[in-house]
């Protein structure tokens, strides 16, 4: 049982509803369709909650009216209050090295007001600062992705952490009304050459790719252990991210984007999280990926000059 609050007051009828999470963003979207009855201004504060806990929190930011012969409805567009970490730039700050990255996260998101939740006790391994014009999300994911760990929005809060640590959550397959199943292999190559400042070259083949299909990133690595694993970096992670699985419930489940959950005895990693209410029921949609489609960028040899370069970001 979902209840609806506008400023405050409760929303009683809702002709459909869909709360939208993603790994892509911390913004978590709430999308209404309503009975224009009242005047709902934008900037309004909206706040979904259950019996147990509050599921969104945020403020209207797009309002479309539509009057027809037959229908007089209001659709609203709301986004998590974390979209200010999205929205607003940070000011210019250095961190000394051996600096938890809990701390910066802290320091980074404060400013703005936001809460955050760091499950990590990683350090920093050199200087780390913020770079001028630079938005609070992008200093923050600058600071994470080389460590493995991914964000996501939990009503009010900002969770960092590591996938791979997560305890799976089990799907209830017999909710599944319908399961794709989608595997792409274009992006995929028989051999992956990563050529070094040096002309020296690092490989990688995918036996499972029969035609001769090569790919040749030119990098500035100089090291032929980086080399090599770049190589087999880009090759895995494209092999990770060529398959995708959609599953359809029935039903709202306690399921984020970014949680681990075991699906026919694999576990997958839930990148996209979907939740409909409407005159056809309650249905809760999850994109299932690979948990190896978030590996970071190897290390590299400290001779060697960083790839900061990601082909899928």
């Amino acid at each position: 049982m979902f209840n609806l609050y506008i400023n405050g007051q409760e929303v009683k009828k809702i002709i459909g509803m869909e709360h939208k999470m993603s790994l892509e963003t911390v913004c978590n979207v709430l999308n209404l369709k309503l009975y224009p009855k009242d005047n709902y201004k934008l900037g309004s504060l909206v706040e979904l909650k259950t019996d147990k806990e509050a599921v969104f929190t945020g403020h209207l930011e797009i309002s479309n009216e539509t009057l027809t012969s037959e229908e007089h409805t209001l659709t609203l567009s709301a986004r998590s209050i974390t979209s200010i970490l999205v929205d607003s730039t940070t000011k210019t700050k250095e961190w000394i090295k051996n600096t938890s990255l809990k701390k910066i996260i802290q320091d980074i998101a404060a400013e703005l007001g936001i809460n955050v939740k760091v499950s990590s006790n990683y350090k920093t391994q050199e200087l780390y600062s913020i770079e001028p014009g630079e938005y609070a999300y992008e200093a923050i994911e600058r600071l994470i992705r080389p460590y493995g760990l991914l964000m996501n929005t939990s009503n009010k809060t900002l969770n960092v952490f590591t996938p791979t640590s997560q305890t799976p959550k089990q799907v209830n397959e017999s909710k599944i009304t319908e399961s794709v199943s989608e595997q792409d292999i274009t992006g995929l190559y028989n051999k992956i050459i990563v050529l070094g400042e040096d002309k020296q070259e690092g490989e990688a083949i995918n036996e499972n790719i029969k035609t001769d299909r090569v790919l040749t990133i030119v990098s500035t690595l100089n090291n032929q252990t980086d080399l090599d694993n770049r190589a087999s970096w880009e090759n895995a992670i494209r092999a990770a991210r060529a398959k995708n699985i959609t599953l359809t419930l029935s039903g709202a489940f306690s399921i984020l984007s970014g949680d681990t959950v075991l699906y026919r005895g694999e576990e997958f990693l839930v990148s996209h999280v979907s939740l409909s209410i409407n005159e056809n029921g309650t249905n809760t949609v999850l994109d299932l990926k690979n948990i190896g489609s978030y590996t970071p960028i190897p290390k590299v040899n400290k001779e060697s000059k960083e790839e900061k370069n990601d082909p899928f970001q």
